[in-house]
Order: structure tokens, then sequence, then C-alpha cells
């Protein structure tokens, strides 16, 4: 850049360079001086002449009475700043993404689409500049949210801590681990989903032990079984559904209170006015809780048909069992929607071109060619949540999938071979210090092929955020390598190619 004019206490910088029309739409501009940096500028955005400034701040950052705007914070896919929940949306708003998050203390709009729930937020998510959070919402244009690994972060003013309640008669044991094979309270059970810890303790009325899980069951027993041990108290992270603002266990994992005397414990009429009264006539036993069946226009469940578990049936799939799963370390990685009308047959359709598909907590559907993280085979009764758009159908459970393989087998995304070249890994790379500068190349249509032929007679060449190609003799500045998973963009030109991701280069170098 070349200085220009001093205007006051400014001195203006000019620089040119040639972009074709379809350039223009991806390319991103970011300047830096001394430590400041103004990054992730849409080109397309950039006036032509020079303009007085409006006197009048944007509206793209909307607060409310439910949620006040933060700021504009770092993320990372190998660190969220928010591991509460998450959702993907082809039409999100801000809006939408505070009311999928409204029982968090925080949200976060990141990459347009999705969104980010929390209770606390990771040390390692830090304050970035305004500028850098500048992609549309895709759900309402007038609207920011975030950028790549950048989240337009807001707060609940109105949120209540939750807590472990004291109950009267009953000191809190903590957080157990349980299951359905071995249970930690082996005696009667309900559920409800608005379920209470104060209504668990008059269900379970005299008992040595209650506790509650999953949000919406009750457990009682005599005592803890031996299988059952104390764990970390995170990981009873579920609210109840009939008080947010109270713990009640999470998937396999059960709030313990234990009974303190014997003359003062809570009678059945102190329950909670909140809570629908719970009868005797709602008693089971851990053993017998009902799963969803097909209906009959479903296809039926057989073990004799096939050497996959007994489960589902689905054509071109073959059903492989109920399996664990984890929120911030997810099975299937490569795509996800959530959706009010989720069906085995509606997640199988969005996955298609996946050799792997799994349904979970009801609504949700992730797809991928290969597991991302480990996963184990979990009970058939772990997954017992009704799909939503279909009853009958069993989509799941808290951290538990019900999985699926195609019969037919896709290759999925790679890195192909180019010719004279060797792949050469994912690794890092930033707008403020690009590892290869020698020139570039930014299309809506990009491939690695047409990286390669942009940069031939070079030593390195790499794409990067999926439109985006840089070519270079050697490192300009220090890059490192980065996790496989991270390069996870797909060529716009070719989708079984990856193409990079916000600062990560899918890097070629010559053979």
């Amino acid at each position: 850049m070349a200085s220009q004019s001093a205007v006051g206490s400014y001195t203006l910088y000019a620089a040119t360079y040639a972009l074709n029309a379809s350039q223009s739409q991806t390319a991103l501009l970011g300047v830096s001086a001394g430590g400041a940096a103004d990054n992730y500028k849409n080109i397309s955005a950039l006036p032509s002449t020079c303009a007085t400034l409006s006197p009048t701040a944007p509206s793209s950052t909307p607060s409310s009475s439910a949620f006040a705007y933060q700021g504009c914070y770092t993320d990372s896919s190998a660190q969220r700043a928010f591991t509460g929940a998450v959702y993907y949306d082809s039409a999100l708003t801000v809006e939408k993404c505070s009311t999928d998050c409204s029982k968090f203390q925080f949200f976060g709009a990141e990459y347009g689409g999705e969104c980010y729930c929390g209770n606390t937020q990771d040390p390692s998510s830090a304050l970035a500049g305004e500028s850098d959070c500048n992609m549309a919402c895709s759900g309402n244009s007038a609207e920011f949210c975030g950028a790549a690994n950048r989240l337009s972060v807001y707060k609940n003013p109105l949120y209540t801590q939750v807590i472990n309640p004291n109950i009267t008669g009953y000191s809190y044991e903590g957080c157990f681990n349980d299951s359905t094979a071995s249970r930690a309270l082996a005696g009667s059970s309900t559920a409800s989903d608005s379920m209470t810890v104060e209504s668990c303790a008059s269900f379970c009325n005299g008992a040595s032990y209650f506790g509650v899980e999953y949000g919406r069951e009750c457990y009682c027993g005599a005592s803890i079984g031996s299988t059952s041990t104390l764990q970390t108290a995170t990981h009873c992270s579920y609210t109840c559904g009939g008080n947010s603002s109270e713990y009640c266990g999470a998937g396999n994992r059960i709030n313990i209170y234990k009974i303190s005397t014997s003359t003062n414990v809570v009678s059945s009429s102190s329950s909670s006015s909140s809570s629908s009264s719970i009868t005797s006539s709602t008693l089971v036993t851990p053993t017998t809780t009902a799963t969803p069946t097909p209906s009959s226009s479903s296809t039926t469940l057989s073990s004799a048909t096939s050497s996959s578990p007994p489960g589902p049936t689905l054509s071109g799939y073959d059903y492989q069992g109920c399996y664990t799963d984890s929120v911030s370390a997810r099975v299937l990685s490569s795509k996800a929607e959530s959706t009010g009308s989720m069906t085995w047959q509606v997640c199988a359709t969005f996955c298609s071109s996946y050799n792997y598909f799994g349904v979970e907590y009801g609504s949700e559907c992730y797809c991928g060619d290969d597991f991302t993280n480990p996963t184990t085979a979990a009970p058939a009764s772990d997954c017992s949540f009704a799909c939503s758009g279909n009853s009958s159908e069993v989509c799941g459970a808290g951290n538990r999938m019900n999985l699926f393989k195609s019969s037919t087998q896709h290759t999925g995304p790679s890195n192909p071979t180019i010719a004279g070249y060797a792949y050469a890994g994912c690794h890092t790379d930033s707008v403020g210090a690009r590892v290869l500068d020698a020139t570039h190349l930014f299309d809506n249509s990009m491939t690695v092929e047409e990286c390669a032929t942009f940069c031939v007679g070079y030593t390195y060449f790499g794409t990067e955020y999926g439109t985006e190609c840089y070519c270079g003799n050697s490192f300009a500045n220090p890059t490192s390598a980065a996790a496989e998973s991270d390069c996870n963009f797909l060529c716009p030109g070719n989708s079984n190619e990856f193409c990079g991701a916000g600062n990560r280069l899918t890097m070629y170098s010559k053979s």
C-alpha cells in the first residue's frame, strides 16, 4: 500500500488489485497496523468512492429483554466457546438462536447458520474486533451471525443459576452414573415432563434415596447400586422439565438425595404446585420403560432378515443399533439438522450422500462417512425418544443415537491426487499473516485442480475457506499442522473435495 494524502491526523493509503466479478463476491479484506487489525471484511460491500459515515449505528446486533449483545468473540472447532447445545439452521436468525438457547445463560451465532448455547464461556474464547463478525444470518440478511471462527455472543440477563435444591429431610449426595441394565436406585420410578426435584421427593416419600435423571425421570431406592459411582458434577447438566432452575441429572446420570432423618421427610401433600400430581397409578419398574415401535406403515423390526441388531429396517440401510454420542465430541460430524418433523426417512434423505446417519434426541439428525470420535454400543432401551415427526419411530435419546449404515458405500469428500504434488496436510493460516503469499485466486467454483493449475510452477499451493487459492515457494509466515477435521469446507466446484476452512489451508507440496 502506498500513502496518498493526509486528512487531519490521519494518513490515507491506497492499493489496487484486479478481481473478476465472481471473485469480488467471496473475497475478504484484512488490514493490520502494528498490534491493531480489522479483518473479515467482505470486498463486495466496500464502497467505490469516499463518503461520510452514517451517524446511526447499524441495528444488526439486536438486543431484547431476553438477551443482551456482548460482542464478537473467537471460537474454534477444537475448543468450542459454548458446549451446552448446538443447532444448525439454514434460515437462522438471532431471534431463533435465542429461542433455541432460552434455558441457557449465553448463546452465540456463528458462520451465518450455526447456534451455540452454554451457561459458561470457555476461557479460550476471546473478544475480537467487532468487524470480524460480519456474516449475515442465513434467515435475516439485516442481522449479523458471526463469521468463520467468530461468534456474535448474547447473554440472558434473566438467567437464574441452576442448582441442586435443598430438600427438607434429605441431603444431596452428588451426581452418579446410571444405566438401564443396572439401576443406581432399583425401587419404584416414574416419569413426567413437569418433573422437579421436589415432586420426585414427594413421589419417593420415605425412601432412603431418591434421584432425578434425564430431565424428567424419578427413581427411588433403599441403597445405591454397586455399579453406580460418584461422577463429576458437570455430568449432571440437564435441567428439570418442570423447573429449569434445578438440575435433573442427564443421560445415564442421576442426581441422588439421601434421607437425613426418619421423622422429617417430604409428604405427598408438599408436592410442588408447578408440577402435575403423581399418583400410585404412575408407578413403573425401571425395566418397563415404554419404547415406541414402528407403525404398520413403517418397515417392521426384524433380526431374521439382516445381520444387523434387532431394530428398525429401512430400505437402502442396515440398522447398526443404539450408540453413544456426545455434544462435545460428535460421532458423525459432517452434516447435521434439527427439525420438528424428524423421521428415519427424513434423516436418511438429508444424509443421502454419506455412509452413516444417526437420529438423536427425538429431532436431531447427523451424517458422516466415518466416525469423527469414538462410540460404543449402548442398550437398545437407551434409545427411547419418539421421533418428532412420527411418534411410532424411535429417534435416539440424550447422548444416544439410532445408527444406520448405507448399503451403498460412499467414497465421500477427500483430498484428491494431484500430478506432481503430494498432499501436505491441513495447516494453520491467518488473514494478517498469510503462509503462502506469492499470489492468490478467489473463485465461487473453486476446486483443488483449479488451484493447482493456477499455482503451477510454485513449490506449494493450498485451498482455503472453500473459495480461496494461495501459492508460494516458501512459507512467508509460521504455520503448523492442524487436525484433518479442521479442513472441512467442501470445494464449491466439487463437493467431493476439501478446500480448507476458516484460517485453515488444505496444502499440497511439490513431489
